[in-house]
């Protein structure tokens, strides 16, 4: 649990950074709203389907604070250790289906469109088909899966 609180705390001042500024007390509702609902259901689904658990990664999350800093948008700030398929795709499948349902229901109230773009930038690059990545255990063990969970957020992030 530690582990995670760390990861969370790493992300929110890496997505703050990246948005505002890191000595930029406006935006903090912003980014503690994006790390809630792009970040945690990412690992908590790992987690919950791959019963592992999070692992911070100190090098990872200052490489991602100093990248951040430079407006360069690279957040990895750990992983998620799972042994199996299933855990390997929830991470990333839990912001699919946020990015899909914020943007339908962005139809009707448009300040849930905030969560579409996040998402597809965090599923997309937890989806690039290189190890330790998510995308390069399905792409290996599941081609046509990787496929099918890649090209949506392809055709979402050029269409949104």
């Amino acid at each position: 649990m530690r582990s995670l609180i760390l990861g969370v705390l790493a992300f929110f001042l890496c997505i703050h950074g990246l948005l505002f500024g890191f000595f930029n007390e406006q935006g903090i509702l912003t980014s503690l709203f994006l790390t809630a609902l792009v970040f945690l259901p990412h690992e908590l689904g790992h987690m919950a389907v791959g019963r592992g658990n999070f692992v911070f990664s100190p090098l990872l999350a200052v490489m991602s604070l100093l990248t951040s800093y430079m407006r360069i948008p690279f957040v990895l700030v750990g992983y998620t250790e799972v042994k199996d398929l299933k855990g390997v795709v929830a991470g990333p499948l839990a912001n699919i289906i946020l990015a899909f349902l914020a943007e339908i229901f962005s139809m009707w109230d448009n300040s849930l469109s905030i969560l579409v773009f996040p998402n597809v930038y965090y599923a997309v690059s937890n989806l690039l088909p290189f190890p330790p990545l998510d995308g390069g255990t399905i792409v290996r063990e599941k081609p046509v899966l990787w496929l099918l969970m890649f090209a949506p957020l392809l055709v979402l992030w050029a269409f949104h």
